[in-house]
């Protein structure tokens, strides 16, 4: 664990590493001077005294110069960046070396003037010599010490130089220290003093450095002997600050500021973390799962913090297509809640504010991974020996003594499919409305979206699961009438050419009978079944079906919030409603049916 490791400074990469010239040039000048000292005679006491009495005087001249310089680059890199970058001066080894040349030759010429003897000596002579040539190394350093501030005095230089003394070793020594910032703090906070002065160049080199530091120290996490050891609740000091907190509000900023390329670089920094993190988990790495949840919330919390105008709507499709894309490539199921993240994100996004058609692509988008996510979940469920699911509640028969992997799997179907209720319903309630100009391609978006899972599902061999999808995507066509308000589906049917908001519905539900000829009507046979409970007062509630979350996540939406937001008598509407919308779907079945039979 953390308290058993012990980090040696000597790993750590310094700032202001000093030139090989300087070694090299003060070599010289060293074996110069100690041959000068077997050649020249006794110097005389007096012109000793006196040539030490200058010399000093010229050496403290010279350190009161060293400090003037130091604190002049501090206090330019302190306005053009950050305070902290600034600390990077006193850390520098050419500083330490170049006052630490001057201090050895003041101490020779104090020691020299308290002990000269009376008479001249030969080594007397040659340690005045050596206080000489370290004088001049001092001098010869101070030029390399003098470039250095200069080099720092810009941000960049002082960007560069933080980048490559922040070692992984460093880094985490640093986040162990509860007293300092995080380590990446006076990174982050040189990128912000960037960003507000609009020195953009200064920024995007800020921000590669923030994601290489970050990506190093992540590599290291996994590779390093010592780093390995950290254990996953040490993991949260590390890492969350960068990805959950810093990340958002830059990205924010540079949204905000139409610096559309530094924004989509500051998202992709958590992307490409959360990636890293699904990887090592995928290959068993004792890493915290948090790790990536915090990848996910941090692009979810710029999302939902996104301002209503166009500049954040394109952060917004920016943030859901990188959150999908973490959720792409594997499905690692255990990961799956995280999910929910995105998805709180687009509902509050649609419920509460202004949206525009970036807003939908981006939510779009967000559930067609969700749908690929869930269809490798499926196939892996689908495929494992001894599995006995109720796919209406998604859950195994054996109860508590169900493999963890199955009911991981389980775990990751429920969210998946909450997830696409909810965006739905959210979608649906602010953009299904006469004022809204582009609902007819939003309809059509979304009868694709729950087109695709259930024809998935049905692929992967569980039509119980996709009866119970289509279900769903039966209440989510109802409210889609409602919020036009209209529901004259039988003339939506025949009139092909008719462009209507309910037409994608029905020629998509209609079109799952050529997967499979069962799903769709007893989907329907369930809904009939349920109103006729409903009418001999068994149940207040037509519209709630066994989609039961465990109390994992008792928050999770399940199908009824696709409905609960209409003012209307929603019993006496859907009961009406649903025949007419069985006979509108079971006539566009039969046209497929004639269309297949002449091809």
């Amino acid at each position: 664990m953390w308290s058993k490791i012990s980090f040696s400074s000597s790993r750590y990469a310094r700032p202001g590493k000093i030139p090989v010239w300087i070694y090299v040039v003060s070599g010289v000048i060293l074996v110069a001077v100690i041959g000068l000292g077997q050649v020249i005679q006794d110097i005389p006491v007096e012109n000793i005294r006196a040539f030490l009495t200058t010399l000093t005087g010229i050496q403290g001249g010279v350190l009161a110069l060293v400090l003037t310089i130091l604190v002049v680059g501090i206090q330019f890199i302190s306005w053009l960046s950050s305070p902290w970058l600034a600390t990077i001066l006193l850390q520098a080894r050419i500083f330490h070396f170049t006052i630490g040349v001057f201090i050895a030759s003041v101490s020779i010429n104090l020691g020299l003037l308290l002990v000269t003897p009376a008479e001249s000596a030969q080594w007397m002579t040659s340690s005045v010599l050596l206080s000489a040539g370290l004088t001049l190394v001092g001098f010869v350093s101070l030029y390399g010490l003098t470039v250095f501030v200069f080099e720092q005095s810009t941000p960049e230089g002082a960007i560069d130089t933080f980048q490559s003394s922040m070692s992984p070793l460093r880094y985490v020594d640093l986040a162990e220290d509860e007293s300092s910032p995080h380590p990446l703090y006076p990174l982050y906070t040189a990128i912000v003093t960037a960003v507000s002065r609009k020195d953009w160049e200064t920024a995007r080199r800020g921000v590669d450095s923030f994601s290489q530091i970050l990506l190093d120290t992540l590599a290291a996490r996994k590779e390093d002997g010592e780093l390995s050891d950290l254990g996953s609740d040490m993991d949260a000091t590390v890492f969350m600050a960068p990805v959950r907190e810093y990340v958002p509000f830059l990205a924010l900023q540079a949204f905000g500021a139409e610096e559309y390329d530094l924004g989509e670089s500051l998202l992709l920094v958590n992307v490409r973390f959360g990636e890293v993190v699904a990887k090592m988990l995928w290959s068993d790495s004792d890493i915290s799962g948090q790790l990536f949840k915090y990848a996910v919330f941090g692009l979810s919390d710029f999302a939902r913090r996104s301002p209503a105008t166009d500049n954040g709507a394109i952060g917004f499709e920016l943030a859901m297509m990188g959150s999908g894309r973490l959720f792409r490539e594997d499905a690692l199921v255990i990961l799956a809640a995280g999910m929910q993240y995105p998805g709180s994100a687009i509902g509050e996004t649609f419920l509460g504010g202004e949206t525009n058609e970036r807003h939908v692509n981006g939510a779009i988008a967000y559930q067609r991974d969700v749908i690929r996510h869930q269809e490798v979940i499926l196939g892996a469920c689908s495929s494992t020996d001894e599995v006995d699911i109720d796919w209406s509640l998604l859950k195994d028969s054996r109860g508590e003594e169900t493999p963890a992997t199955i009911r991981n799997y389980l775990q990751g179907i429920r969210v998946c499919r909450a997830i696409l209720m909810e965006t739905t319903a959210a979608i649906i309630s602010s953009e299904i409305s006469p004022e809204k100009e582009n609902r007819f391609s939003v309809s059509q978006e979304l009868s694709d979206i729950w087109h695709w899972t259930c024809i998935t599902a049905v692929r992967e061999g569980v039509p119980e699961y996709a009866t119970d999808l289509a279900i769903a995507a039966i209440h989510a066509s109802f409210a889609v009438s409602r919020q036009e308000g209209r529901a004259d589906w039988q003339v939506a049917a025949t009139e092909l050419e008719n462009e209507t908001v309910e037409r994608p519905w029905i020629a998509n539900l209609a079109s799952i009978s050529q997967e499979s000829d069962e799903v769709l009507s007893t989907a329907f046979d369930k809904i009939e079944q349920k109103l006729e409970q409903t009418s001999r007062g068994e149940t207040d509630d037509p519209f709630h079906y066994p989609f039961q979350p465990d109390a994992w996540h008792d928050s999770i939406l399940e199908p009824e919030p696709l409905l609960s937001w209409i003012e209307t008598d929603l019993v006496t509407d859907y009961e009406g409603w649903i025949p007419e919308f069985r006979a509108a779907v079971e006539t566009e079945q039969e046209r497929l049916s004639q269309d297949n039979t002449m091809i």
